[in-house]
């Protein structure tokens, strides 16, 4: 169980009536981490949406190099092989007030990006399955919590997209990206 008070201070929840706020708390749970640790990965079942207490969690994509390396003996001896080599790129950072996860309340059944906290931190787990049958039972607080979840869904698409951009423009040495 999380308090409430702690729950009222993410943008997301705030301003919700209390009655929400307790059946919120009372569902949701305290996680903390290390430094490192991945709460989870891209492409893991979507089903809690998190809010960020204290610390700081690295939103990111996983990229797989593939590199070719050959290895000349002599003429007739060329040794071929793949080397992949995987790597992130960050795409935001939550930082105590945010809320991630999204995607466990847009109806996507997967995770799409990872999360990996950069500091110690302490997150509120909130079972998207609550606050989704809240929403078909208040079609008000819906419709609400659905515009600030576009607004949060709008803003990190804009930073992944910015993101890609760079490093697009850093691998190909472009220095200028049209829309």
């Amino acid at each position: 169980m999380i308090d409430q008070n702690t729950l009222s201070r993410f943008g997301f929840l705030g301003d919700l009536p209390a009655g929400v706020i307790s059946d919120l708390a009372a569902a949701s749970r305290l996680l903390s981490f290390e430094p490192s640790k991945v709460i989870f990965r891209a492409g893991d079942e979507a089903d809690t949406l998190y809010g960020v207490i204290e610390g700081e969690v690295e939103l990111s994509l996983e990229t797989l190099e593939k590199n070719l390396d050959a290895q000349v003996e002599f003429e007739e001896a060329v040794h071929l092989r793949v080397i992949e080599k995987a790597s992130q790129i960050s795409v935001d950072t939550a930082r105590p007030g945010n809320v991630f996860g999204w995607s466990a309340l847009a109806g996507r059944p997967w995770r799409t990006v990872t999360a990996t906290c950069s500091l110690p931190t302490k997150v509120a787990a909130i079972p998207a399955q609550n606050l989704k049958a809240m929403c078909e039972k208040d079609h008000t607080l819906g419709y609400m919590l659905m515009k600030r979840l576009v607004d949060i869904i709008s803003k990190r698409l804009d930073n992944r997209n910015k993101r890609l951009i760079e490093t697009w423009a850093e691998t190909f040495g472009v220095s200028k990206v049209s829309p």
